[in-house]
Parts: structure tokens; sequence; C-alpha cells
């Protein structure tokens, strides 16, 4: 007798009662023609999974936009989304923006350092609000440990630098298979430069960040596992930030606490309960009404488009591998968020080493058209090439020109050399714009 009746406790429990509501919140995504992106492939295996939120993201797109396309994007569930669309966007200018630039080195390598220690903090942010660095993850472990570094030392100085020091040890190791994209480079460096070293500190372009430096940092770690860093930080200071800045786009919910009205463009949504802890629609359990105040706040989601191929500029120059082929290496994701680098008057940096969209997409219908070989873009000739090219996912003010579109090349030394001093970094003396 008592076997029947713990079928029917289980089958009335709290969690087959939000695995229902998930399953109705699909269904309502679904029928207003959203996308759905994760490891189950349709709308009703995500719907009919154990766990139906976990791995599965929702996308918002307008079709009929060409931004996206030309690019050469791999084929694949975001790239089918957003080809065809104009959720693509041109380098930003972070002229107007620094504090927010520097916040976001700050998150990118604080969540490096956090990864390494597999502690998964799925995202980071970086905060200035009155005088105080504020830093948050959004997995209890992780907050643990940057509140006891936090707990260590008395200055933010002492707090970044030894986040930097740690990398570097890491990755001196004889054993060490730690390495460093481009970016993360390029944002060390410049953490390193711009805001750590008083003798080439840029005071003037960055005076709050640099400020919080001679105070302790707050680690926001109150909260339920899971909760978002940028909730986190929001709960801390009693409202959105002065500043705030982390490695990835906020996700949906995430705006529609924080974000509204301030030139950020959203990432996909997150069904599940830990991205909208707080979200009166989700709690109550009201499908309908959340579904309509999503999309009252978003017009669209936005993702980063990625290009990562070793010899992509060599392809498209007809030097290397097939010009065919350069057809196939490129992709988008929802999980990368970077900044465009800036020249010294703040405006978005175009180098040899840099190309706006316009500018591949031309390569691209060169390289098609043209009948006999182009040489390809280098660094002087002294290495390998090597291409990337991201467009900017996650900020927390992003302007409408945002995404940030790069060539790297060059490896190793060299490539640790172009961080600093191959024109994407300048010394800039103490007080001099």
């Amino acid at each position: 007798m008592t076997q029947p009746a713990q079928m029917t406790k289980s089958t009335d429990s709290p969690a087959r009662a939000r695995a229902r509501f998930i399953e109705q919140l699909y269904d309502e995504f679904r029928g207003r023609r959203w996308h759905l992106q994760g490891a189950k492939a349709t709308w009703d295996e995500a719907r009919d999974a154990p766990i139906p939120q976990m791995g599965v993201t929702l996308h918002r797109v307008t079709t009929g936009g060409d931004a996206g396309a030309d690019l050469g994007l791999k084929k694949g569930k975001l790239a089918d989304f957003y080809a065809d669309s104009d959720n693509v966007v041109e380098p930003r200018s972070y002229g107007s923006d620094r504090e927010g630039q520097a916040l976001r080195w700050i998150s990118t390598l604080v969540f490096k350092y956090l990864n390494h220690l597999a502690l998964n903090p799925v995202e980071v942010q970086a905060a200035v609000h009155k005088g105080v660095l504020y830093v948050a993850a959004n997995s209890g472990k992780s907050n643990t440990e940057l509140a006891r570094i936090a707990g260590r030392y008395k200055t933010g100085t002492q707090f970044v630098t030894r986040i930097l020091d740690e990398l570097d040890r890491f990755e001196r190791a004889a054993d060490s298979a730690l390495t460093f994209s481009e970016r993360e480079e390029r944002h060390r460096a410049k953490l390193r430069l711009r805001i750590l070293d008083e003798s080439t500190r840029w005071d003037e372009d960055y005076p709050l960040v640099c400020a919080t430096l001679t105070e302790q940092v707050v680690v926001c770690a109150d909260g339920e596992d899971g909760l978002h860093a940028e909730r986190r930080i929001s709960r801390a200071v009693g409202g959105t930030p002065t500043h705030i800045a982390g490695v990835k786009r906020p996700c949906v919910a995430c705006y529609l606490d924080l974000f509204q009205g301030r030139g950020v463009r959203p990432g996909p949504y997150w069904p599940s309960e830990a991205a909208n802890i707080d979200i009166e629609e989700y709690v109550d359990r009201d499908v309908t009404e959340l579904a309509d105040r999503i999309e009252r706040a978003i017009p669209n989601t936005y993702v980063t488009l990625l290009y990562a191929c070793p010899n992509y500029i060599m392809a498209l120059s007809g030097r290397g591998r097939t010009k065919g082929q350069a057809q196939k290496w490129n992709s988008v994701t929802d999980e990368y968020n970077s900044d465009s680098d800036t020249g010294e008057d703040g405006e978005p940096l175009v180098t040899k080493q840099e190309l706006t969209m316009a500018q591949v997409k031309q390569l691209r219908k060169d390289a098609t058209a043209a009948p006999t070989k182009r040489k390809a873009v280098d660094d002087g000739g002294r290495s390998a090439k090597k291409a990337k090219i991201e467009s900017e996912s996650e900020s927390e003010e992003e302007s409408e020109d945002e995404s940030e579109v790069e060539i790297v090349t060059s490896t190793g030394a060299t490539k640790r050399k172009l961080s600093t001093e191959g024109g994407l970094e300048t010394k800039k003396p103490r007080n001099h714009k």
C-alpha cells in the first residue's frame, strides 16, 4: 500500500511541478516563433528531457537582414538563426566607456583564474559603485575562492595583482597546459599597463576604477548557488551599479532586472531556475505573462560571431588551403564576449591585425572572384598567419556599435609582443591623454 502513495507523491513533487512549468514555457515560446538551442535538437526533445531546462537557451531573432550574411558561417543552430538577420554589429568605441572596458579586463582574468581551478564560475562580473570594486561569479564555490583572496588583501591593487600573478605562475609550471587566447593576452597586458602599474597608469581615462584600487574588494558571495553574477552585485549595492562589465552578455532575465534602457544588447533567454531567481512571473509560474513581459522589453537577442581558423586569411587570399574551405570554418557562439580594441583616441582600432566585418566580406568576395592568388595579410612576414574574428557578445553597457572584429597574427612571443607593442598597445605617461 505504501508504494502507490510514494508514486503519487513523486508525481506531485515540486520538481515535477517545475518540469511541467518548463514544458509549458517551451510550448509558449515555440508558439511565438523563438528559436531553441541546446543539446536537445528539437523543441519536443528538449521538452521531454528529464530536466527540461538544462543546457537549453531560447533566442528571438528578426530575420531578413544581411549583417550576418557573406561571413562564411559554419552551419549550425546559432548560425542558422542569426546569419539572416541584423543581429550582427560593427566594432564599438570605448571612448565613452573606459570604466566598463577596464572592468571587462578584470572579469576576463578572474574568469580565467577560476576556470583553471576547475571551479566553473559560468560567468564573472566586476563593477564600480560609490568608490568600491565589486566582483562576483555565478557559482558558490567560485565566490568562496574569491572571498578567500579578497580577505587576505586590503586593496584592489593587491587583489587583482594576486589573480594575475597566480595565472603567471600556473602558466610557467613545467607541466602547465594553461594557454591564453589573443583576447586574454591583450586584456592581461592592458590591465597591468593601464591600471596596475603606477608608472604607466591611465588615471584620467579610468578614474573610477583606479580610485577603487586603494580600497578592499567586495566579493558578492551571498545568494543561491547559480544566481547570476550581475544580480549578486545588484543585490549588494541595492540597484544597478554605476559601471558593470563581465565576460558574457547579460541574459534576458538579467536584462529585465537591471539593464533596460541602458543600450545593452541581451544574450539568450535561459529558462533555468537559477537564471530567473526573483523574476516575478517565473516565480508565480505565469507563462503567458512572463513571455509577454520579455517580448515587450526585448525585440531581439544577440550572439558573438567567432572566426577561429588558423589559415583564414591565407584561404581568402588563395594561399594555403583552398578557397572553398574558408567557407566552412567560421561559427557563432553565445558563450563569449569581447571588447573591441581601441587606440588612444578611444576609437575602434583597425590595423593589419584587425578588420571590420565589411572588410572581411570584401576579402571573401575578392577571394571567390579572383583567378589568381593574393598576398595574405600578415605581420611583416615574421610569422605564420592565424586569423580570428570576434564580434562582441555580452556587455553591460553596449552602444549601438558594440561588437568586436579582429584579426590575430603570429603566436607565442611574437603574439604577446603584438598585445603590448605591435599597434595594439602603447605606453602612456601617467595623467596624459
